[in-house]
């Protein structure tokens, strides 16, 4: 087989705690992201189910607008979700997508210190990006991106290497059905700032 590769920018999403939900609310909570992303990222794919979470590769659109845009309206969806951003050569075969920078992205979504990072926050949403997209990007001075709000999430292990990971500030909304979540991005920025400085 010879590999084509192709640049893509990568989210990872999981929704947190639909493990103990039923079948029929695994179906509603796949459903509502699946809705909350298309609309969010104005298009229907390329997606790669991950279950109770999912991957969008997006081709040919600023990383800025995935930060300061996508990212934002994710919080939308009306639970509890882990966000991870990475960008870098994808591979497709008849079974899908693959490659490191998928991987990569994966392990910043599943990473204790990221399920760590939601807990403690009280937020409905933690979204973590690469070092990659930190130093190229947010560290960059575009409109709408404020690097000093960013924390070192920790590293993450991908093969023989280690991989750095900053954390966004938590963003909130209210959770479905159990009535609306007070927002608290500055809370949970502060909340954060405490947590990593104690690492």
């Amino acid at each position: 087989m010879r590999l084509q590769p192709v640049y893509r920018t990568i989210l990872a999403l999981d929704a947190v705690g639909s493990t103990a939900g039923t079948n029929a609310t695994r179906g509603q909570i796949r459903e509502r992201l699946y809705e909350v992303v298309e609309e969010a990222t104005q298009t229907t794919g390329p997606f790669v189910d991950r279950g109770d979470g999912m991957l969008v590769l997006l081709k040919d659109v600023p990383k800025t607008w995935v930060i300061t845009d996508v990212v934002p309206q994710l919080k939308n969806v009306g639970f509890p979700i882990r966000v991870a951003m990475h960008a870098g050569e994808v591979h497709r075969d008849k079974r899908g997508y693959f490659g490191e920078a998928i991987d990569l992205t994966c392990r910043f979504v599943d990473a204790p210190q990221t399920k760590r990072a939601l807990r403690l926050s009280g937020a409905t949403l933690v979204s973590v990006v690469s070092d990659d997209i930190y130093r190229s990007v947010v560290c960059q001075g575009y409109d709408g991106i404020d690097s000093r709000a960013f924390r070192p999430l920790g590293r993450v292990r991908l093969g023989r290497r280690t991989h750095l990971g900053w954390v966004q500030p938590a963003f909130s909304a209210p959770i479905l059905g159990n009535g609306a979540v007070e927002n608290t991005t500055s809370t949970a920025t502060s909340k954060y700032s405490a947590i990593f400085s104690a690492r």
